[in-house]
């Protein structure tokens, strides 16, 4: 026989109303953030695996196995044969990126040894050296997304998802926005060398020699693989844009949380920490690929408006010259956007200095915590030292526009002095 206390069923009924009740809360709490994480999928990082795997850069499926995954390898080599075509594509029909159709300039030296070796001097500055840094970003790129990167992009899209929990749509629409930044430097791009292999013809020995067939085949031929290669450019320089983007994003709300003082300044020191986990994977990581692309656009944009500045006969031959120009604009965004992106992070990394300084100020919020704490965050805040950097070399405000006054002083004076070729 069981006695029965009296009050103990109560008790007993109580206390399952109250786990109940805490697991309902719980769930509830658990809910919002797993709503977020399902935006955050759906809208933008399966998507964009899909168009990393479309450039062989990363497996279509991030928990691919076996067969999927050498699936995925075989894809990386395909567009890595269609990259290396595109490089002898463009020696064999004299095509440069920076002005189109060219023949190579005959040299006027008696001696036969100056000749061959402005003919080889030619070569490789025109045609090898653009190649290989082309293709060494690819690698670098391939390297990044497929090798090191593992989960830490998925990480931070995540992490700035979450912490942004109030508007996750509208952060999908931002991050879309610098892939559509992408997309029209890549119609650009491609636009020009459509329309350009229409105005002019190859004049090389080699491609001269083919029947009318064979002259058109492989001039679709080279129009394909060179969208292949401003495909690749697109999606990294595009990538990077984002990731910089997120990585502000991600500092301005939880500075916002500090000042508003609904987070822990403990738990803020540990998203900052957090934070320089992701941005050193950016300077160290990241920054190799897109540092060979803005060299490259570099390149081509202070050959072809040197080539531009130089010509007499602009307005004879209008049309081709209008491409010219748009070609030289699409490389100059090339380079500017993930400068402009590294310098608007490295200001917000500047700005999160001031956090400890700005609390002290507001003691109606902050007055329930601790004077040790706001010490901690002061001294915290105050010594952190991060950049957003490309070469591992810091990009500022002030640096971007000296490099653009310089390249404009160079190229004005080359105009004035040097006739282009």
């Amino acid at each position: 026989m069981v006695l029965e206390i009296p009050g103990s069923r109560q008790d007993s009924e109580d206390g399952d109303f109250d786990r109940i009740s805490n697991t309902s809360f719980n769930q509830a709490m658990e809910e919002p953030t797993s709503a977020i994480l399902g935006v955050c999928k759906r809208c933008f990082i399966n998507p964009y695996i899909h168009v990393l795997g479309v450039a062989g850069l990363r497996p279509r499926n991030i928990d691919s196995r076996d067969c999927l995954t050498a699936l995925g390898h075989i894809q990386s080599a395909i567009v890595f044969c269609f990259l290396i075509t595109s490089y002898v594509l463009q020696f064999l029909c004299g095509f440069r990126r920076d002005r189109g159709f060219t023949a190579m300039v005959p040299s006027t030296s008696v001696w036969i040894h100056v000749r061959h070796l402005q003919r080889i001097s030619e070569i490789t500055f025109t045609y090898v050296v653009p190649s290989i840094l082309h293709l060494f970003g690819y690698i670098a790129a391939l390297t990044v997304f497929r090798v090191v990167t593992n989960e830490q992009f998925q990480s931070l899209i995540e992490r700035v998802f979450i912490v942004n929990n109030h508007y996750p749509r509208r952060l999908v629409t931002s991050c879309w926005m610098y892939k559509l930044i992408g997309l029209l430097w890549l119609l650009g791009s491609t636009c020009f060398v459509v329309l350009i292999t229409d105005k002019q013809t190859a004049t090389s020995e080699w491609f001269t020699k083919l029947s009318g067939t064979n002259q058109l085949t492989f001039t679709r031929l080279l129009i394909g693989t060179l969208f292949v290669q401003d495909f690749i450019q697109c999606i990294v320089l595009s990538s990077y844009a984002v990731q910089c983007f997120l990585l502000r994003h991600f500092l301005r709300r939880v500075k916002e949380k500090l000042l508003e003082n609904t987070i822990d300044p403990l738990e803020w020191m540990r998203e900052m920490t957090e934070f320089q986990k992701l941005l050193e994977h950016l300077n160290l990581q990241m920054s190799t690929p897109v540092s060979l692309f803005v060299i490259l656009n570099f390149i081509y944009f202070l050959s072809g408006t040197y080539y531009i500045a130089g010509r007499g006969d602009f307005a004879e031959n209008l049309e081709v010259n209008l491409l010219e120009v748009l070609n030289c604009l699409m490389w100059m965004l090339g380079i500017l956007l993930p400068l402009h992106q590294a310098a608007s992070l490295t200001t917000k990394c500047k700005e999160i200095q001031s956090c400890g300084h700005e609390i002290r100020i507001r003691p109606f919020l902050h007055h329930h915590t601790s004077t040790e704490d706001l010490n901690s965050v002061l001294i915290y805040a105050s010594s952190l030292r991060m950049s957003a950097q490309l070469l591992k070399m810091p990009i500022k405000g002030g640096h971007l526009f000296g490099i653009l006054i310089l390249a404009a002083v160079i190229l004005t004076t080359f105009g004035m002095c040097f006739p282009a070729p």
